[in-house]
């Protein structure tokens, strides 16, 4: 009976002293995750990056149409008057017939 007594308290001590008193192992997941809120936070950076460059180059592109609507404008004007000047000399000119 002593000597399974003696067993069991040494069963007893040796896992306390494996598992119970020993240091914990270090926490894998806190860091893991960390990890991975930077990586996730890198991607949304260099997407919002892409995008911000996205949105530069439209905004020139429709600086550049705005400035084309505007000379074509400004052609169709011109023509207009020609055309108004050019009925103009040649009802002037049919009168004077």
């Amino acid at each position: 009976m002593r000597f399974h007594y003696g067993a069991v308290l040494a069963a007893l001590a040796l896992a306390l002293s494996a598992g119970g008193c020993a240091k914990p192992r270090p926490c894998t997941i806190i860091p893991m995750q960390l990890e991975l809120v930077r990586y996730e936070s890198d991607q949304i950076e260099k997407e919002a990056a892409a995008k911000a460059a996205e949105v530069a180059s439209l905004q020139s592109n429709v600086d550049m149409a705005r400035t084309r609507l505007a000379q074509q404008q400004q052609e169709a004007s011109d023509l207009e008057k020609m055309i108004e000047a050019g009925k103009a000399d040649s009802s002037a000119a049919g009168r004077k017939k």
